[in-house]
């Protein structure tokens, strides 16, 4: 007779449209467990992480620019 539903049966999945917060933590938690692993997988895991943290988020930006751009001028 009554049904009471608080969570719906179908999960929802709300995937950011902007992964740069997702890339940042990843970075940083690379750096911050660099020091942990071995000499060789170190220098990887401060590479990926700076990677990560700094390139990669500072390419998604300039990309988002660049659309701006593009159409602000049509």
């Amino acid at each position: 007779m009554f049904r009471c539903q608080i969570f719906s049966p179908v999960p929802t999945s709300d995937v950011p449209s902007r992964p740069e917060i997702i890339l940042l933590v990843f970075g940083y938690l690379s750096i911050s467990q660099a020091h942990v692993l071995p000499d060789g997988a170190a220098v990887l895991g401060y590479a990926t992480g700076f990677f990560l943290f700094v390139l990669i988020p500072l390419l998604i930006l300039d990309e988002t620019d660049s659309r701006s751009e593009s159409s602000s001028s049509k």
